[in-house]
C-alpha cells in the first residue's frame, strides 16, 4: 500500500476517518492526501459569473489551506501528507477522478453522519469507486482487533471467483498491518424454513451437510492459496447480512472485509444487498472491494 486517499471535509485527529488513515499510513509507510470536495449549489449562477467564481474559489482555498494545515500535522509525525480541495456537485465523481489520477491503493471515508448512516452521495463513492473504499463506521481507534474477509464461494449475484481472492489479500494486507487474528467467513443460509414441508428430514440434512463440505473446501482453498492457515475458515449458518452485522458489532474495532461487482447506480446495486445491510449497521469499519477489472468512466452518470 502507497497512497492512501483520505476524503473530508472533518480533517480532525479526533475523527475516526483521520485516525484510521494515519494508522494505516504508519505501518504501511504509505502517503496520505487529504481530499476536500466543496461544493454550494447558491454559487453557481448565470448571473454575475465573475462574482460566482470568485466566490467559489475563495471558498475552496479556505478549504484547502484548513486541509493542509492537517496535512502538515500528519507529515511532522513523519506521514508524507499532501492536501487539496476542489469544486465539484458530485462527490463520486470527484473521489473517483483523484483515485484513479494519483494511483490510490485505499480510500477512507467516515460518514458524516454516523447514526444515520450513508448519505446517497457517500453510497455512490463506495459503489464506483475502482479503488477500495474503507468506511470508518467506528470511534477513533488506531488499531484494529481482528478481520472478517466475508467471501462467497457459491457466486451469488454474479460475482467473479477473482472477487473471493481480492477481498482475501486486501484482509491478508490489514492482517499483517495490525498483527490480529484473520477470519475468512462464509455464511450459509438454512434449508429448513424455505424446504422442510417439500423433502424429508434425512434428505434436508444431507444436502445442507453437502453444502457446508464444499463450501468449506473452497474456503480452505482460499486460505492455501493466500498463505493462512486452515483455522482461520469458518463456514457459519445464517443469513450474511445478519452474521456480519452481529460479528462486526461485538467490537467495533473489527474489520470486515467484503466485495461489490458493479459500477451500477446505488439504488440498483447495494440497496437489499448484504454490503448494503452491513453498511447500515451498528459495527465497526467496513472495507469495500471491487473485482480486478473494476474501471471508473469519467462521463459516467451514476
Amino acid at each position: 500500500m502507497r497512497k492512501i486517499l483520505l476524503i473530508g471535509p472533518r480533517f480532525d485527529p479526533q475523527h475516526a476517518g483521520f485516525v484510521r488513515a494515519a494508522a494505516i499510513a504508519e505501518r504501511a509507510s504509505a502517503a496520505v492526501e487529504l481530499l476536500d470536495v466543496v461544493y454550494d449549489p447558491h454559487l453557481e449562477g448565470y448571473l454575475g459569473e465573475e462574482i460566482y467564481r470568485s466566490l467559489r474559489e475563495r471558498l475552496v482555498a479556505g478549504r484547502e489551506a484548513r486541509a493542509k494545515e492537517q496535512a502538515a500535522a500528519l507529515a511532522a509525525r513523519g506521514i508524507p501528507a499532501t492536501a487539496k480541495a476542489v469544486w465539484s456537485e458530485t462527490l463520486h465523481l470527484a473521489v473517483a477522478r483523484a483515485a484513479a489520477a494519483e494511483d490510490v491503493d485505499l480510500v477512507v471515508l467516515e460518514p458524516e453522519d454516523r447514526d444515520r448512516g450513508l448519505s446517497h452521495a457517500e453510497w455512490t463513492v463506495v459503489s464506483t469507486c475502482p479503488a477500495p473504499v474503507l468506511v470508518a463506521r467506528g470511534g477513533p481507534h488506531s488499531c484494529y482487533t481482528s478481520v472478517i474477509a466475508a467471501v462467497d464461494p457459491d457466486r451469488a449475484h454474479d460475482k467473479p471467483a477473482s472477487l473471493d481472492a481480492r477481498i482475501v489479500e486486501h484482509a491478508r494486507e490489514f492482517r499483517d498491518l495490525f498483527g490480529v487474528k484473520i477470519e475468512i467467513l462464509h455464511c450459509v443460509p438454512p434449508l429448513a424454513p424455505l424446504v422442510r414441508e417439500m423433502i424429508a428430514e434425512s434428505a434436508l440434512r444431507d444436502a445442507e451437510s453437502a453444502m457446508r463440505a464444499e463450501c468449506s473446501a473452497a474456503l480452505h482453498a482460499l486460505a492455501r492459496d493466500a498463505g493462512l492457515p486452515a483455522d482461520a475458515v469458518s463456514v457459519v449458518e445464517g443469513r450474511p447480512a445478519d452474521v456480519l452485522d452481529e460479528r462486526s458489532s461485538r467490537d467495533e474495532a473489527s474489520l470486515v472485509v467484503l466485495g461489490t461487482v458493479s459500477r451500477a447506480p446505488i439504488a440498483r446495486l447495494l440497496i437489499g444487498s448484504t454490503a448494503a445491510r452491513v453498511l447500515r449497521g451498528r459495527g465497526g469499519d467496513v472495507l469495500v472491494v471491487k473485482p480486478p477489472g473494476f474501471g471508473f468512466a469519467p462521463d459516467e452518470n451514476a
